[in-house]
């Protein structure tokens, strides 16, 4: 499940294992979620902790919290999905080289792959999320500026390889914050969510991305992309929530619903297709 929490300059977003658990060993650490952050240490570096549900304590196996990167430049944005056999995909941006990387968790031998870059591409590639399926298949999309213009890269992930980065579509005109989510547990099927200025727009991807459709628009802080950040989540049938005029709006594929005047919102679901959102209320969480 992903949950954004944002404190100060820290953003954490934190992925749990809701259908699935990874019982290395009774008398050992569980790993039931995973939190990632980018922390400030003579620089910005990826960090992440391992959450055990059992004992009701975070961990890694070299402390309570470690990096994932030591990386030259700054990091930001990161990501992070889980997919099969209790494996994870980090993704976020390094602003030394203007690119978005990737590292693999290995729930087994309980270790980060080194980090690698999803694709090389010219201007500066920001806000990744990431969709990481049961077959091993995955989707980054991601926010690419070149010469102040903004558009919304994608790369598909065979389970060795990632594809050369493609635009998603030329429509949006200033597009921020993309979310991704698979639409079924195999294969390719999935749908992006992302603002544009004070909209909100979806796509859906079966090999190729369909025509931007509109769900809600308004009145909105364009400034302050965060504000308006969205978020996509899927067990079966994709669901979506927004921000618009002070309050948070749902929809399962239908008309979207009212469900509270709160802001910064992020969903996903477990194994009975039930939705859990999480937000920002004043200034609680």
């Amino acid at each position: 499940m992903k949950r954004i929490i944002e404190s100060g300059s820290i953003l954490l977003i934190v992925i749990l294992l809701v259908s699935c658990t990874c019982c290395i060993n009774p008398s050992k650490n569980s790993v039931d979620a995973i939190a990632v952050w980018q922390h400030y240490d003579n620089g910005w570096d990826v960090w992440y902790s391992i959450w055990d549900e059992s004992k009701q304590r975070w961990w890694t196996p070299q402390d309570t919290a470690h990096f994932i990167s030591k990386m030259e430049g700054d990091d930001y944005d990161p990501n992070i999905e889980f997919g099969p056999r209790d494996s994870a995909i980090a993704v976020w941006s390094n602003q030394a080289t203007e690119d978005i990387y990737f590292s693999k968790w290995d729930s087994i031998r309980l270790e980060w792959s080194k980090e690698r870059v999803i694709d090389e591409v010219e201007g500066l590639d920001i806000d990744p999320d990431i969709a990481y399926n049961r077959d091993g298949k995955a989707i980054c999309v991601w926010v690419n500026i070149r010469d102040n213009i903004r558009k919304i890269l994608y790369s598909v992930y065979d389970g060795r390889n990632w594809s050369k980065a493609k635009t998603l579509s030329d429509k949006p005109k200033n597009p921020s914050l993309p979310e991704v989510s698979f639409r079924s547990e195999y294969g390719f099927n999935a749908e992006a969510l992302w603002i544009d200025e004070d909209k909100l727009f979806y796509s859906r991807f079966t090999g190729v991305w369909s025509d931007p459709v509109e769900i809600g628009g308004g009145d909105g802080d364009t400034e302050n992309f965060t504000i308006l950040r969205c978020g996509i989540s899927e067990y079966g049938t994709v669901k979506h929530v927004w921000s618009y005029e002070n309050g948070i709006y749902y929809s399962r594929d239908s008309s979207p619903e009212l469900i509270g005047k709160i802001k910064m919102p992020e969903c996903d679901n477990n194994s009975k297709d039930q939705l859990m959102v999480v937000y920002i209320n004043d200034d609680d969480l």
